[in-house]
Formats: structure tokens, sequence, C-alpha cells
């Protein structure tokens, strides 16, 4: 194995685990047989497994939360707090099991229009699609995938008009403003 995904299965000489989360360096694993969590820094997954891999270049930083202001990181990790609701069915704060994502649910959708019901009756209406949405990009890249990226963007609002068509407006702009 060359990389390490959210997700992937990682064979280590106590059985098979599977990558659930990454917030910083650290990587959180559960074993797929005892369903024992453990949490180990990624520059430990050399030592454990035979082949070192190497995380994966497109994955969400972890250091892009540091990027943001205080409001944005803690509504980041609010975001990651549902969709932990949503794929474990417990709350990450205190582990109690919440009836209403029971792993037990017959299917993440399921449990997905559960937790967009609920952020709607909350007063931020989303749909059950971009709950799974959410649930995907946390898979790929932890709560950092969370962050809109919007802000980060450059604006560049003529950047796609036609330079001719640029040319002549700033010389009428320029003629009217003389």
């Amino acid at each position: 194995m060359s990389e390490v995904r959210l997700g992937d299965t990682l064979a280590f000489p106590d059985g098979d685990w599977i990558a659930e989360g990454l917030l910083g360096g650290c990587l959180r694993l559960r074993n797929l047989r005892t369903q024992e969590v453990q949490v180990v820094h990624v520059t430990a997954l050399p030592q454990l497994l035979a082949v070192p891999p190497r995380i994966a270049a497109d994955v969400s930083g972890p250091r892009a939360l540091d990027m943001v202001d205080d409001e944005h990181a803690s509504d980041v990790a609010e975001l990651a707090r549902h969709v932990e609701e949503v794929i474990y069915g417990a709350s990450r704060d205190d582990g109690e099991a919440l009836p209403d994502y029971s792993s037990e649910l017959p299917s993440l959708s399921e449990r997905a229009r559960r937790k967009a019901a609920q952020l709607t009756d909350a007063g931020r209406p989303v749909s059950e699609r971009t709950v799974m949405r959410w649930v995907t990009l946390y898979r790929q890249g932890g709560p950092s995938a969370l962050l809109d990226r919007r802000q980060f963007r450059k604006s560049a609002p003529l950047g796609t008009l036609d330079e001719r068509l640029r040319d002549s407006l700033i010389a009428v702009i320029s003629r009217a403003t003389e």
C-alpha cells in the first residue's frame, strides 16, 4: 500500500483496521473484528505496516483549519459533529448512542434523512443529498474537508471575459468618467 485514504483497510499484526478519520497528524482507526478504536500518529504507520504508506496529496490537509478564523473553525467542528452522528450513530462528545442515528437503522441514507430533518427543524435547511455529500467529504478528508473553500478563491470577476469586450468596456467607462 503506497497511500492511505479514509475508508481504506490496513493490515496490522493484530488484524485489519479501517481508517476512519484524520485530524492533525493523527489517524483514527477501527478494528474490523473487535470494533476497538485506536488513534495513531501518521509517523507511527511505517513501524506498524509492512509497506510504509504515504498520505494522499488530494485529501484536504488538516492544517487547512489553521487558515480560518475561530468562527469558521467552530462551524466546521459543529458540522463534523453532525456528520459523525450520521456515520457512527453516537455523539463524539460523550459517546452516547443516539437513537435517531443508530447504526442499526437500515441504511446510511435513512440516518442522513433524519439528520437533514433535524437540521431543517433547527433553522438550517438542508437536504438529505447535502448531508450525504458532507459524509462523503468527511470520509475523504476528515473535518477539514468540510471547510467552505469559497472564501479562499481568488476573485477574477473579469477573468473569463473576452479581451475585446473588456477593452471596449474600459474605453467607454474611461470616456464617461472624464
